[in-house]
């Protein structure tokens, strides 16, 4: 099995899934070494991936899978069995080393818990905090091929063993997906898109006891593109960056709160002011370091069709103009 890989400053795409670099994982004094070494790491789990050793489950295809590295620890959440299908085993690994070595795979969720990951960026997601560990992912409708709603799985130990965790979301209202993590090593942040109101919207939650019990969700955009990803990344004293794919126009938006109740609308990313009336399923990418904030946003605006990097340093309050990345069919982020 092989997978193309190409890397950014938050995401590594292999193929079927995505590394994810906290910045909290990664000691350097400057921004390009943070890359640098976020790329190495993501680079490692890319060809751990590409080749048959003990990363992998024993048996079954691999149909997506979320990378995340907590410091010098490698966090591998692999779901096994035909993309897109219900049935999805998802299993946990993890390395110390560097990804010499790999711990014995660890069935995360139970047989009778049936997974909804349809589109590019759905696939469950991990997030790590020392030994403790939690995987959130969208529940199938019952009697139906569409996504339900949130569900979660824990672990105390590193990921040797694992139980149900607690949810944000209520647990019978519309559909929850595209969940995304974040965290400082102590809050816990989460966004997903929300059909609650009859309509899709971004929510968010966030826990202080790292996911044992949740705030209330709230609203942050009462209206979103149906089907993008969102990224979030942590900012500092345990506020958080969320960015997501808007209604109108059709541009990448980026929100940002210091505390966590209070949001900054920075509103579009790059301007691009992209007016259609249709899901292009593809998110962004999203990096923080102290007062920086890094994005990576796609659009299909005409003249502007492509890859853009914007970037501020003064936490939002000004931007650089977008600089276009790659060819025109560089896509995801």
């Amino acid at each position: 099995m092989s997978y193309g890989c190409a890397f950014d400053a938050e995401f590594l795409f292999c193929g079927k899934g995505r590394a994810r670099i906290e910045p909290r994982s990664i000691e350097a004094t400057s921004l390009d070494a943070t890359l640098m070494r976020a790329q190495i790491i993501a680079l490692l789990v890319c060809l751990t991936l590409a080749a048959p050793v003990g990363a992998q489950p024993a048996s079954g295809s691999v149909a997506h899978y979320d990378v995340f590295a907590d410091r010098d620890v490698i966090h591998v959440l692999i779901g096994t069995g035909k993309k897109g299908a219900a049935d999805i085993a998802l299993s946990h690994v993890r390395s110390a080393d560097g990804g010499s070595s790999w711990s014995k795979p660890a069935r995360v969720n139970r047989p009778s818990e049936r997974l909804s990951a349809h589109q590019p960026g759905e696939n469950p997601q991990i997030v790590a905090m020392g030994d403790r560990l939690i995987v959130v992912w969208t529940q199938q409708r019952p009697g139906s091929h569409r996504g339900g709603v949130l569900a979660t799985a824990v672990s105390d130990d590193g990921g040797a063993t694992w139980k149900a965790g607690n949810t944000p979301a209520p647990p019978k209202v519309g559909s929850q997906t595209f969940a995304e993590f974040a965290t400082d090593g102590q809050t816990v942040h989460m966004a997903w898109l929300d059909s609650r109101e009859g309509r899709q919207g971004l929510r968010y939650a966030r826990s202080s006891d790292r996911g044992e019990t949740w705030s209330a969700d709230r609203p942050l955009a009462p209206r979103t593109c149906d089907c993008c990803w969102n990224s979030l990344a942590p900012l500092a004293e345990g506020g958080v960056a969320v960015m997501y794919r808007g209604d109108e126009p059709r541009d990448m938006m980026l929100l940002s709160s210091r505390n966590g109740d209070t949001c900054r609308n920075h509103g579009s990313i790059g301007q691009f002011n992209w007016q259609v009336r249709g899901c292009p399923h593809v998110g962004g990418a999203l990096f923080t370091q102290g007062n920086a904030i890094h994005t990576l946003a796609w659009n299909g605006k005409d003249e502007l069709f492509g890859l853009y990097y914007v970037g501020s340093t003064d936490a939002g309050n000004t931007w650089s103009r977008p600089r276009k990345l790659g060819y025109d069919d560089a896509r995801n982020a």
